[in-house]
């Protein structure tokens, strides 16, 4: 399942995807891949 991630946080956030950890830096929109389908 792919997930499009927008952080408008001051700090970055960290998410478990599929083989590890994706880190969203701050202003930073990602599309990660949470599972493996």
């Amino acid at each position: 399942m792919e997930y499009t991630i927008e952080n408008g946080a001051h700090r970055g956030k960290a998410f478990k995807v599929y083989g590890g950890l994706e880190i969203v830096k701050p202003g930073q929109t990602r599309t990660l891949k949470l599972s493996e389908e």
